[in-house]
């Protein structure tokens, strides 16, 4: 028997041989907190009123920069949806024309329309900002490859060739001889070229430093050599030297 037991049971005979009696406390007897290996651990116990620690956190310590997660953009994202970009296969966007694999206009580049890109016309028409315009024929502008459908391209316009004074044609003229791509009397002769001799133009024409045998020694004209004019014209020296 325990040591409590037996002291409650000397109370309850000491009552009972008393004349007066005693009062009895008959609530249940309390066991002592355990002991031993039923003892809590001490080190699981909380001062009461105290807060849990809370850990100081290492200003040093590493902490990974965040990343924004990677989207593919989309293959066709600012692609062929603006004028002179290539074409996204045979198509573009934003209501353009795919011609000869760049993005364009609508209708640019046949005559009368607008000028495609990079100043390109298509069949026989050039760009003539800002309208493409019909090419090749007399007085009209040269095709992109410089050629005319008649006449020849000289400066950069169509033009009548092969005849006196007029560009040659494709480098020969039907009437004298080509000379600096003009057609122009037979050599020697006034407005001809200069024949490579010790004579190399005729009589009141002399070789000017182009090559050409320019006129000399009529009413008006310039002194031939040394001061030449024909008949009874006199080389004026002093009035630009001209025959008068």
């Amino acid at each position: 028997m325990s040591s409590s037991r037996f002291s409650a049971g000397l109370g309850l005979l000491f009552c009972a041989l008393t004349a007066a009696g005693c009062l009895v406390d008959r609530g249940a007897l309390t066991a002592p907190p355990p002991t031993g290996v039923d003892a809590a651990p001490l080190d699981a116990f909380v001062e009461p009123g105290t807060d849990a620690p809370v850990p100081v956190e290492d200003p040093d310590a590493f902490v990974a920069p965040e990343i924004d997660a990677f989207t593919p953009p989309s293959p066709d994202a600012g692609l062929c949806d603006e004028v002179g970009e290539a074409c996204c296969g045979t198509a573009c966007n934003g209501g353009l024309s795919c011609v000869s694999g760049i993005c364009e206009s609508p209708g640019c580049g046949m005559e009368g329309g607008a000028c495609c890109s990079m100043s390109r016309c298509f069949s026989t028409t050039v760009c003539d900002a800002p309208r493409c315009v019909h090419c090749g024929r007399l007085d009209e502008p040269c095709c992109g490859d410089g050629s005319c459908e008649s006449g020849t391209c000289d400066g950069g316009r169509c033009a009548a060739c092969g005849e006196l004074g007029q560009p040659c044609c494709a480098g020969s003229c039907r009437a004298g001889t080509c000379s600096g791509d003009t057609c122009r009397p037979p050599e020697g002769t006034r407005g001809g070229p200069c024949r490579g001799t010790l004579d190399p133009c005729e009589r009141w024409s002399q070789c000017n430093l182009s090559g050409i045998c320019e006129p000399c020694g009529l009413s008006g004209e310039t002194c031939c050599g040394i001061g030449d004019c024909m008949g009874s014209l006199r080389c004026n020296f002093g009035g630009g030297f001209r025959c008068n």
